[in-house]
């Protein structure tokens, strides 16, 4: 019964399912190996602090409405997002371009 209610969301949202998956593809692989190369070199120097920034302005934003729909396919990755672009940020602003 729970597989039918599955597939009978994913056949009505069919652009909200890849949208999810695209976006668990960037947290998965993206934003992740940009911290850790950050983190390694202790360097920020290649970053663009701004695009972080944007990723965390906009991830803000989606997960906001998110809440408000109470639509977890909004709130899981915004929230995955918004918690790794803060903390690329962060090391941008701590470690800087050495």
């Amino acid at each position: 019964h729970c597989m039918s209610r599955v597939w009978t969301s994913v056949r009505a949202n069919p652009f909200g399912y890849a949208a999810l998956a695209t976006s668990l593809l960037y947290i998965t692989f993206g934003l992740p190996s940009q911290a850790l190369r950050i983190w390694h070199n202790q360097s920020a120097g290649d970053v663009s602090i701004s695009m972080y920034l944007f990723l965390c302005i906009n991830a803000s934003a989606w997960l906001a409405y998110g809440f408000r729909k109470q639509d977890w396919f909004l709130i899981v990755p915004n929230a995955l997002s918004l918690l790794l672009g803060v903390a690329i940020v962060g090391m941008c602003l701590f470690f800087g371009a050495r």
